[in-house]
């Protein structure tokens, strides 16, 4: 069997108070700006380890 030398977990949490915001706003001298949306609230979990 597999012998785990090392073990790692990590739980982030993304826009944890859920608003409606923008995550970036790019202005552009010529042209268009850009802007992209804050994603929902987002929950990961991760599990590593060393073998």
């Amino acid at each position: 069997m597999f012998n785990i030398d090392v073990m790692r977990t990590r739980f982030d949490v993304d826009n944890i108070v859920d608003k409606d915001r923008l995550s970036f706003i790019s202005s552009a001298v010529s042209g268009d700006g850009a802007f992209r949306p804050l994603s929902p609230r987002t929950f990961q979990f991760t599990i590593s380890g060393e073998i």
